[in-house]
């Protein structure tokens, strides 16, 4: 539909470059399918109740991933890793829309104690799952600023933690 923010944002990431010469690529550098472009706007539609904790939903994945079939099983180091992401975020960024971690690999990684190897691996596994993707910068840093008087996000790039938070709350209010 036109004026629809998701429409926007397609055709925002499919934007290519003129200097590309003969491959095209998406400004930001991901490609933008239909199933991302779904699963974006489902995880739009998620509006946080007044009571909503952050925690609460790496804890209903470490109770149910860890349980769940071999292909789609969250370990250990998955939910560690998810945790640390959630934990760079604050209540308020749930409720504006954007629980972007703009958190370096090499920072991410000395956190967790891990390699940035590990970290791409860990965050791509994350994505496969469907539990978090990349809003992407043209450079593909992570990078993000605050608003000094509000402390809301006006502009983040990095791991966009939205999904997590979909898939499980929203199927659980139909």
């Amino acid at each position: 539909m036109p004026g629809d923010s998701l429409t926007n944002r397609m055709e925002h990431i499919t934007t290519t470059r003129s200097s590309a010469g003969s491959e095209s690529r998406p400004l930001g550098g991901r490609t933008l399918t239909n199933h991302h472009a779904t699963a974006e706007w489902c995880a739009r539609q998620f509006k946080p109740k007044p009571d909503f904790d952050r925690f609460e939903a790496v804890q209903i994945l470490e109770e149910i991933g860890t349980a769940m079939p071999v292909a789609v099983r969250l370990s250990p180091q998955l939910i560690t890793h998810l945790r640390l992401l959630v934990r760079m975020t604050q209540k308020r960024d749930w409720f504006d829309g954007m629980p972007v971690v703009w958190l370096s690999v090499r920072r991410t990684a000395e956190l967790l104690g891990v390699t940035p190897a590990q970290v791409n691996r860990n965050e791509n596994r994350l994505m496969a799952l469907q539990l978090i993707t990349f809003r992407d910068s043209p450079n593909h840093k992570r990078c993000g600023m605050r608003c000094p008087e509000s402390g809301r996000i006006t502009g983040a790039s990095g791991i966009d933690l939205w999904y997590a938070n979909n898939m499980i709350y929203l199927p659980s209010e139909h």
